[in-house]
């Protein structure tokens, strides 16, 4: 067995676990060497296209809501011991529970201690959604389409 170095060490460790021939262990250094080229390549499209759907809705759900930091209001909420539920509507505009849910598990789930600082206090505009993952930025917006189709395609029926 060839042992790997220079990797990820969970990746290592499972192929080193495999115990394969140094041969195999070669031709899969290779695939796995190919595929990380692969991802290299396509990383500042998935890149930009993320940050671009971060900026759009930040600015998209400022104008539904008529305020930047509307996410402190249920920041605030959650911290006061609140449940989602108990917003049919954010600031007057009517939103799909689901939409809430999906912002307050954000918050739910956020570990990061930099996004956690960043996310607190007064004086918030978009920091939230900086500290989104692309999963939790396609929950939000598949949370509430009706909402969030106008940003896409503004005459869509």
């Amino acid at each position: 067995m060839v042992p790997l170095t220079g990797q990820p060490s969970s990746v290592c460790s499972h192929l080193n676990s495999l115990r394969l021939h140094g041969s195999d262990s070669l031709a899969i250094h290779r695939i796995y060497t190919r595929k990380v080229k692969e991802f290299s390549s396509i990383y500042p499209f998935v890149f930009g296209v993320e940050n671009a759907l971060r900026s759009v809705l930040a600015d998209y759900l400022e104008e539904r809501f008529a305020r930047m930091d509307w996410w402190v209001l249920l920041r605030n909420a959650r911290q006061n011991g609140q449940v989602y539920t108990a917003f049919p509507n954010i600031l007057g505009r009517p939103v799909n529970p689901a939409f809430v849910k999906a912002v307050w598990r954000v918050f739910d789930n956020m570990v990061n201690p930099q996004h956690i600082k960043d996310v607190t206090g007064n004086n918030k505009s978009d920091e939230f959604y900086y500290c989104l993952t692309f999963g939790e930025l396609w929950k939000i917006m598949e949370a509430d389409w009706l909402l969030i189709r106008d940003m896409f395609a503004s005459d869509a029926v």
